[in-house]
């Protein structure tokens, strides 16, 4: 398996996990639990599926996925009130991302006949103005793997990452996952700057 394949293997495995916790977090909307904590975990998810289907260039993904995160943006900011039609529109739009993400998997071709409905009910939220949540350029990478080096040569990597990294939905597992298709790692923890509470966060 190249490494380029299990970097995508990580993926739809993370994307797994990101579907569950977007299930989760809606069906906590939908129950009537839409406090901020529920609607950013909700917009976190989709916003990772999206910032990782852009390396692999899934732009069906992507693209809808940029919509479904632009409407959440404006719930979680209080632009748009949450009414019924929109929570039922959130939660076919999740149904939705996973159908994509499957298809992505499969590598078949987009159903345009389920998918562009409900991606024209999530612009009818944003009336005119363009789908921008953040702003965001995807430029897929070509990554050209000559293997595991040799057994005796030994690298350090220091991967130092700030606040912003984690807040904007990116993941660290698939930067690590990439190392490891290369070779032997080890993994050390600096913990000398975990945060010891809560008010440490913030």
């Amino acid at each position: 398996m190249t490494a380029d394949m299990t970097m995508r293997d990580v993926f739809f495995e993370e994307c797994e996990d990101l579907i569950a916790a977007l299930t989760e977090g809606l069906t906590a909307m939908r129950d009537g639990s839409t406090d901020s904590e529920t609607v950013n975990a909700v917009f976190r998810a989709v916003h990772s599926v999206k910032g990782a289907a852009g390396a692999f260039a899934l732009d069906d993904l992507v693209g809808f996925a940029h919509t479904f995160e632009t409407v959440l943006d404006h719930v979680r900011s209080q632009r748009l009130t949450l009414d019924d039609r929109i929570l039922h529109v959130l939660q076919r739009s999740g149904d939705i991302l996973a159908d994509l993400i499957e298809t992505a998997r499969e590598e078949l071709p987009t159903n345009s006949a389920q998918v562009d409905p409900v991606l024209a009910d999530l612009q009818s939220f944003l009336g005119d103005a363009p789908a921008e949540a953040e702003d965001f350029t995807f430029e897929a990478l070509t990554l050209a793997f000559d293997g595991p080096a040799d057994a005796g040569s030994t690298y350090v990597v220091d991967f130092t990452p700030n606040a912003a990294f984690y807040t904007s939905g990116n993941d660290p597992v698939l930067i690590i996952a990439a190392l490891q298709s290369l070779g032997t790692t080890r993994v050390t923890v600096d913990l000398s700057r975990l945060p010891t509470g809560l008010d440490d966060l913030h």
